[in-house]
């Protein structure tokens, strides 16, 4: 299993980024490349579906039974990130 405990080192971004990008240049609609994003309760938030570039930070657009999410790509809220399984763990209430 291959998590990391945090994005705060340049590896750990660089690896959610390649993340990113072979998801993301996959053709719409292909299930097995769905990133999945739970809540540190183990509530799935649903998944990926952009990811914005601003100023400050990245933005992590996640579409799910919650509605949608927008949540900040920083360790505050990014707690885990597993490349096998294609999960990443947020620190984000349901109801934000």
């Amino acid at each position: 299993n291959s998590s990391f405990p945090t994005l705060g080192d340049d590896y750990t971004q660089s690896k959610m980024l390649d993340l990113y990008v072979q998801i993301l240049d996959q053709p719409t609609g292909v299930e097995e490349d769905t990133i999945n994003v739970v809540n540190t309760e183990n509530i799935s938030l649903g998944s990926v579906s952009n990811l914005m570039e601003t100023g400050a930070h990245d933005i992590l657009v996640i579409n799910g039974e919650y509605g949608q999410k927008l949540i900040p790509f920083v360790d505050n809220f990014i707690k885990t990130v597993d490349h096998d399984s294609k999960t990443i763990t947020v620190d984000w209430g349901t109801d934000y």
